[in-house]
């Protein structure tokens, strides 16, 4: 998409998983086993009297252990501020997990505090953030991370730049493909796809045109041809699938406003109001 020439917006995405352990029950004298490492199959009437677990949110020790994981810390006050599982006897029933106004905000308040322990230590936040500016992009091979190349610290000219710029784009392009298909191949409680319920955007830093904060010509951090993705079907967005909308003149944070408007969310980004109709329907 083309943009007008004002700020810029960020978007970022996070997503949290867990992982579990695979084994095998039975296997002893005179059970048929699936081959090595395998459960034996289980029969048609077995398997009709297994319930069908819907998607659920951690508990508060998968939280904790999930923090833990991921960031190497301790959740140590997520017991007392999130609200106690309730037990079924188990503390996993997705039927009884209701996301209550104390669960949002207990949520909202340890991921602030998590995220200041992670600042607040250098050596924790050397492991989780890693970005030593002369690593560079790593998982590229290049020598330069992304906002220092916007700023012409890789090639002799532009054409170099905008190559290495590519690069970049291209390899978040891949993950955020690779989520949206996890998401379209994951089955939602209601029997259809997550993905038909979910909203998903991908922005970059900024486009190539004029910055107006600057004053020049020819700036990676102008919001003029800036590029959003939008995937997901929520609240209408994406029925037909698979299109370029150019929208010249119209603010990156259109694209924004429509997709929290296709979620439920009565609000706009600051002072930009528009939307971008298209992208419903």
């Amino acid at each position: 998409m083309r943009w007008g020439r004002t700020g810029e917006s960020w978007v970022g995405l996070l997503a949290l998983g867990t992982a579990a352990c695979v084994g095998s029950i039975g296997g002893g004298e005179g059970e048929s086993s699936g081959g090595p490492g395998k459960a034996p199959p289980i029969s048609e009437q077995t398997a009709a009297e297994i319930g069908v677990s819907g998607l659920r949110r951690l508990t508060v020790g998968e939280y904790q252990a999930t923090v833990v994981e991921l960031l190497g810390i301790e959740a140590a006050t997520a017991r007392e501020i999130l609200p106690v599982d309730t037990l079924s006897p188990f503390d996993n029933d997705y039927t009884l997990q209701i996301a209550s106004e104390a669960l949002i905000k207990g949520a909202e308040l340890l991921a602030g505090d998590l995220a200041e322990a992670v600042i607040a230590d250098p050596a924790v936040r050397s492991a989780v953030v890693g970005c030593e500016p002369s690593n560079g992009d790593a998982p590229l091979g290049l020598p330069s991370d992304l906002h220092e190349i916007t700023h012409g610290s890789i090639g002799d000219n532009e054409g170099e730049m905008q190559d290495a710029l590519a690069d970049c784009a291209a390899f978040h392009v891949e993950h955020f493909a690779r989520l949206t298909q996890k998401l379209r191949d994951t089955e939602d409680v209601d029997g259809s796809s997550l993905l038909d319920n979910t909203a998903l955007v991908l922005a970059f830093e900024g486009g190539w045109g004029f910055d107006l904060e600057a004053n020049i010509d020819l700036s990676p951090h102008s919001t003029e041809n800036m590029v959003m993705l939008v995937g997901g079907k929520a609240g209408g967005l994406n029925q037909t699938p698979g299109r370029h909308i150019v929208k010249q003149g119209t603010h990156p944070v259109a694209v924004i406003n429509t997709v929290i408007k296709a979620v439920g969310v009565d609000a706009t980004m600051g002072e930009v109001t528009e939307t971008v109709d298209e992208l419903i329907g």
